[in-house]
């Protein structure tokens, strides 16, 4: 399941491009107001920095939510959505040394890991409560045009996600899966990359909570 360097990039390019270009489709953000947060968007903007929120959006009555935003199929493979060191990841020593075992290839026995919802979680939404996304979009484009567009409000993203947590994870080959969406996998990248040891988070789809936003 690991996914080469170039096909990781362009993953990342088509989300960030997926950003840029929904700030500037007036014509898109004219229906998403109204239709999916029930108030007109007169500001999207892009957030930098180390943070899980891509976009602030700006109400005409002057209050502000913030999203994460996924284009694409994310490669086949899913999108990333987290990315630390094993000693980093909020979890136990025995899920931690199945990681090491399973996506470091460290070797040593595939024990039974119980699952946990809280790892997940946290994953999900990261280590920062001021930097959380409040909702998450999905777009699907064409020519740097958006086609489709979906979102949902976070608690139920999350909850939705949650609901499939395995009773024990489950390894496979160079991976170790956490529900059917969400997987772990060493980051990759060889010499090109600062910390190729690092575990990513992956999201293979959207769940099936994503509110279809009609564009037309």
């Amino acid at each position: 399941m690991m996914l080469s360097t170039s096909k990781n990039a362009s993953v990342a390019r088509s989300g960030n491009l997926a950003e840029k270009v929904l700030c500037k489709s007036h014509d898109i953000l004219e229906i998403l107001g109204p239709q999916y947060f029930g108030k007109k968007i007169v500001k999207c903007e892009n957030i930098t920095g180390n943070t899980k929120s891509d976009l602030l959006f700006t109400f005409e009555d002057g209050s502000q939510t913030t999203a994460q935003l996924k284009n694409g199929t994310g490669g086949g493979r899913g999108w990333s959505f987290d990315r630390r060191s094993v000693s980093d990841i909020p979890a136990d020593d025995s899920l931690k040394e199945l990681i090491k075992s399973v996506c470091l290839k460290n070797g040593g026995e595939r024990k039974s890991v119980l699952g946990s919802k809280e790892v997940v979680k946290r994953l999900l939404l990261g280590d920062d409560d001021t930097k959380k996304p409040e909702h998450f979009l999905h777009t699907t484009m064409n020519n740097e045009k958006i086609e489709s567009l979906t979102g949902c409000p976070t608690p139920l993203f999350v909850n939705t996600i949650l609901e499939e947590v395995y009773e024990n994870v489950n390894p496979k080959r160079t991976c170790v899966h956490l529900t059917p969406l969400i997987y772990l996998q060493r980051k990759g990248g060889g010499k090109a990359d600062h910390s190729p040891n690092d575990i990513q988070a992956k999201l293979r789809a959207m769940p099936d909570c994503m509110k279809q936003i009609i564009l037309q």
